[in-house]
């Protein structure tokens, strides 16, 4: 009563769809592990709920993609070197431990949003959105600047641009008035 079946259309992993993948692509079934916060479902989501349901009661804490085919001009072909990728993410798998389905109450976030309410003097519940993209943003690219990377308009770098640009964006519009290594400790 814990296992479910579904299609290529919930279970295959490729950087495009199943339906959509270009000749060359590799792609394969995968299992999806999902974590029950036990939340009532919400009927616009359908009339029963189920671990792939979009009603927020399940998340997704990994999965296992199973590597083994290549899209090829005939079809599926098998790859020579299959593989299983695991891929888990440490926030949601905190969120879990935590009970709580909001990934960003967790300690890889909460800090940095209670930092917001307190300089802006607003309520994280009232402004999620554009307190989620600054924390996000900000803890990618602390991590990106770890690495040594420098924002300039090349790769890592100019993605590093991206993400600060748009947090201050952000910020402007939760009119705030600070700079962004103010929310970011030593």
């Amino acid at each position: 009563d814990h296992i479910f079946y579904y299609g290529v259309n919930k279970n295959w992993w490729a950087r495009s769809s199943y339906a959509d993948m270009p000749i060359g692509e590799p792609g394969g079934p995968d299992s999806e592990i999902f974590y029950d916060f036990g939340t009532p479902h919400d009927k616009k989501f359908g009339n029963e709920c189920h671990p792939n349901c979009d009603c927020g009661r399940f998340m997704e804490i990994g999965n296992n993609v199973f590597m083994a085919y290549k899209k090829t001009t005939k079809g599926f072909e098998l790859l020579k070197k299959k593989n299983i990728d695991f891929g888990g993410g440490l926030e949601r798998l905190t969120a879990a431990v935590n009970n709580d389905p909001d990934i960003f109450e967790t300690d890889l976030f909460w800090p940095l949003v209670e930092k917001l309410q307190k300089i802006s003097d607003l309520k994280y519940a009232e402004f999620e959105k554009p307190m989620r993209i600054v924390a996000d943003h900000l803890k990618a690219s602390v991590f990106l600047i770890a690495d040594g990377f420098i924002p300039n308009n090349k790769a890592q770098g100019y993605f590093l641009r991206r993400l600060l640009r748009r947090s201050m964006v952000k910020i402007q519009q939760l009119k705030i008035n600070l700079r962004l290594e103010e929310l970011v400790d030593d």
